[in-house]
């Protein structure tokens, strides 16, 4: 055979693709000893934009205010209030019911309000990760509505707001965490302060539509002259200038305790809490090499199927040459 009949012979095979081989442990670590320099490039690259978000989050400060209540049957009757008989309830149902009314969508609307939080917000300016990430829906076509800042602002204070109670000892703690401890006592306290406000309110228009209901029966029976009428009226406008002023009223919490209620109110702690750096830290460490170890890996199949094979391939063609 000649060397043009060989050359014709070796046209004519059928042209075999090799196999990739299994990916084994072996075969990992030596494909990263011969990707080392790829290896240790994308580790730096991915641990950069790690070490700058470590280096970016800033402590935050828990505040917790501490709200106690009590529901006896009967309250004494005092120069705000009149007696009211309470329903005979489970009184951790009533404490449940409690927390879930101081962490209301509702609630926290009345604490931006009433702390001004969306007119601080908007003397500050957006943020510049906020202008990013919403520039980038808008590209993608996924902005859809555009929200308040009001709404914005309520649904930080709801993340970083957290009610927890005791049925049994009837308390409810509020806490909330903050960059600044001022800023956390505060926004604690003003949970706390205005659920209070708004179970005063509730008492009140509930009194309101008591006396309104005994006007009209009055009215009624022993007719629109009678000493009687004069009386329940007067109880309607004590009630009405007593509800505007509580609506517009400072945070004063004594103005707004019913009978037999406590409230602990929070303090600055100038104590950070953890923030669990370290356990982000390895995370973050794990997954960049591991990823780093993913690409080397693939980048070496690919350039060892491109070139003919793997090496013990290679090395086998060579022993038959032999």
């Amino acid at each position: 055979m000649n060397f043009t009949t060989r050359i014709a012979a070796e046209q004519a095979r059928p042209h075999i693709v090799p196999e990739a081989p299994p990916i084994t442990v072996l075969g990992a670590l030596t494909s990263l000893l011969q990707r080392k320099r790829l290896f240790a490039l994308m580790v730096i690259i991915g641990v950069i934009p790690l070490v700058l978000f470590l280096g970016a989050m800033r402590p935050r400060y828990l505040s917790e205010a501490t709200l106690e209540l009590n529901f006896n049957r009967e309250e004494v009757a005092t120069a705000r209030t009149v007696s009211r008989q309470m329903a005979s309830m489970d009184p951790g149902a009533l404490i449940n019911g409690a927390a879930y009314r101081i962490a209301s969508r509702a609630n926290a609307i009345r604490v931006v309000r009433e702390l001004g939080l969306a007119k601080a917000s908007s003397d500050q300016g957006t943020p510049i990760f906020a202008t990013i990430v919403g520039a980038i829906r808008r590209a993608f076509g996924l902005s859809g509505a555009a929200a308040s800042p009001e709404e914005h602002l309520v649904d930080e204070l709801l993340r970083n707001l957290k009610v927890s109670y005791k049925a049994h000892l009837y308390l409810i703690g509020v806490a909330y965490s903050a960059r600044d401890p001022q800023t956390a006592a505060r926004i604690a306290n003003a949970f706390a302060i205005e659920y209070l406000r708004g179970e005063r309110l509730k008492e009140l228009s509930n009194q309101r539509g008591i006396a309104q209901s005994e006007l009209l029966a009055v009215s009624e029976k022993l007719g629109a002259l009678h000493p009687r009428r004069s009386q329940i009226e007067s109880r309607i406008e004590r009630i009405d200038s007593e509800i505007a002023g509580i609506a517009n009223s400072p945070p004063e919490p004594n103005k707004f305790l019913l009978g037999g209620q406590y409230l602990t109110l929070a303090e600055p702690i100038r104590t950070p809490t953890s923030q669990k750096r370290l356990a982000i830290a390895a995370v973050g460490l794990s997954f960049v090499l591991a990823l780093a170890a993913l690409v080397a890996v693939l980048i070496d199949r690919l350039s060892t199927m491109a070139t003919g094979g793997s090496w013990v391939r290679q090395l086998a063609r060579l022993d038959k040459r032999k």
